[in-house]
């Protein structure tokens, strides 16, 4: 009866161990598995943010080309008043169009 009683509770403890050691792994298993997944969206967030920059870099890059480039044509325009008459009507032109293409305004 003892020896039956002792080998019960030893066979529960080994049950109860066993059942532990599962628990253990699946935890260690989540774990890696729940830092594989941040790893990956960290590379995916990080690979977004410098795409989303750089196309926003260009683009300001691009908007400041535009922006000197209308600022020389106005500098190469801008005549003193007492030459008005001698203004190049060709100059003009290129002035407003390209004063009406960024803006959309004619003024």
């Amino acid at each position: 009866n003892i020896i039956r009683k002792a080998q019960e509770t030893a066979d529960k403890m080994v049950s109860q161990e066993a059942i532990y050691q599962e628990a253990k792994r699946q935890c260690q298993e989540m774990v890696l598995m729940t830092q594989s997944r941040m790893a990956e969206l960290r590379r995916v967030s990080n690979a977004y943010m410098d795409d989303a920059l750089s196309r926003t870099e260009e683009a300001m890059a691009q908007a400041l080309a535009e922006v000197r480039d209308t600022h020389a044509k106005f500098q190469d325009f801008h005549t003193p008043l007492d030459s008005i008459e001698t203004l190049d009507m060709e100059k003009i032109a290129i002035c407003i169009k390209e004063a009406v293409r960024l803006t959309g305004k004619i003024c």
